[in-house]
């Protein structure tokens, strides 16, 4: 005869039951919506999405005030689904990426504002350490991510950025930065044209889950003298079909 559940049994339940519910909106619910969904109490819905999230299997938008998928949960839920992870299943492309270009290649993922580095190929002295906080408007990854959102979830976002200057040739602005994601979306691949440090650009594309979701990204960069005007475009086209590799992989369909 099964032994009855233990509080500690049925707060995970309940955990996992918020988590399932969370992962079916692709643009996150507010906890209003969460205690509908699941018939819990406000409460107890906030102390157990706030344990998530001190695991990263959700993360809390203040911009939007919604709830939506934490970075864990998807690397979680892909090493059930391919017995890989990510780093494993986007190697072979950026193996590849790294034999044409010759630069440094770089799979990361953006969690609460915050850049992870899960993989990189080339020189370690030319990117970032493995967490740096990098504000989404001045990298060609957090751009590459910004222009798979959907409208609706810019909308609510790039209101709440605070655009910081990094240097000279940071995206001062609303309009500019909504002007470079609109040629990310018609090209495919973001630009970081020595807006984060100067002297060094990077070209992002965007890897999108089943659900059309953008959950990572592949950038390389390189100094400016490397990445010329006339190399640009091609180096981004590679990194494009690379994303689009690892997207396919996961389920996904490319835009």
């Amino acid at each position: 005869m099964d032994e009855p559940k233990t509080g500690q049994v049925r707060s995970l339940l309940r955990a996992l039951r918020l988590l399932d519910t969370v992962a079916g909106r692709a643009e996150g619910m507010s906890l209003t919506e969460l205690a509908r969904a699941t018939d819990l109490s406000a409460p107890t819905v906030h102390r157990l999405l706030t344990t998530l999230e001190e695991a990263h299997y959700v993360r809390f938008d203040p911009a939007t005030r919604r709830w939506m998928v934490g970075v864990q949960a998807f690397l979680s839920g892909l090493a059930y689904a391919d017995g890989m992870g990510l780093r494993r299943l986007a190697d072979p492309p950026m193996r590849t990426l790294f034999g044409l270009c010759h630069e440094t290649v770089n799979l990361a993922v953006e969690e609460r504002g915050t850049i992870l580095y899960l993989h990189q190929l080339g020189d370690p002295g030319a990117s970032l350490p493995g967490s740096t906080p990098l504000p989404v408007h001045g990298s060609g990854v957090g751009k590459a991510l910004l222009s798979a959102k959907t409208d609706p979830v810019l909308s609510r976002t790039l209101p709440a950025l605070a655009l910081t200057r990094l240097t000279e040739k940071t995206v001062p602005d609303l309009p500019s930065l909504r002007d470079q994601i609109s040629r990310a979306r018609r090209s495919g691949f973001a630009i970081d044209d020595e807006e984060h440090l100067s002297g060094v650009r990077c070209v992002a594309a965007p890897i999108l889950d089943r659900g059309g979701r953008p959950v990572a990204a592949l950038s390389i960069s390189a100094p400016r003298e490397r990445m010329g005007d006339d190399r640009i475009g091609q180096i981004g086209m590679l990194v494009r079909q690379a994303a689009e590799k690892v997207t396919l992989q996961l389920g996904g369909r490319p835009h």
